[in-house]
């Protein structure tokens, strides 16, 4: 479960073939969707490099470990950030780049590899991209310290993520 709109699941092993979709929640029996699920002998796990990115978009990333034989070079492969598809460029036979689109909202998303753009693509796998916040720095405090280091400046803004911030002085990262 992931939110009321989104739920992930793995696939059992020994899936053979083309095989419907269906969820339950609750108390209720299980319903089907409207696509199926398509297992691939030899099927792997991809990666994709970097994992994060500005909400602006245009991010580049490399997405490696793609089956060859899930697809041909004629085909029309997609990549999906959340819902917001994009076109990818074939560097070889188990790779290709995405260019990450725009998005309104900060957080993880949902990065999905499709052989085709429409609904009835084989999924190739999904991986999590997370977008990123811009960040503004208001103001620091104080402005002035020794030039032996191990001054403490406090830096006022937003956008700032956890164990991802970081600070750099000139050239010199502290």
């Amino acid at each position: 479960y992931i939110s009321s709109t989104l739920i992930v699941c793995q696939t059992p092993r020994n899936v053979s073939g083309t095989v419907a979709v269906a969820v339950r929640t609750g108390w209720h029996g299980f319903v089907s969707g409207p696509g199926c699920f398509v297992s691939v002998l030899g099927a792997q796990s991809f990666m994709i490099q970097p994992t994060s990115g500005p909400l602006s978009g245009g991010t580049l990333v490399t997405i490696t470990g793609i089956h060859s034989g899930m697809y041909d070079t004629t085909e029309e492969i997609c990549c999906f950030f959340g819902h917001n598809g994009t076109k990818v460029t074939l560097l070889s036979t188990s790779a290709v780049l995405c260019t990450v689109p725009a998005s309104f909202r900060y957080g993880v998303v949902t990065v999905s590899v499709l052989t085709t753009c429409r609904a009835s693509g084989t999924l190739v796998g999904t991986r999590p991209f997370l977008y990123l916040p811009a960040v503004h720095v208001v103001d620091i405090y104080p402005r002035r310290g020794s030039q032996h280091g191990r001054s403490s400046i406090r830096i006022i803004g937003i956008g700032f993520l956890g164990d991802r911030a970081r600070c750099k002085l000139g050239n010199l990262s502290s």
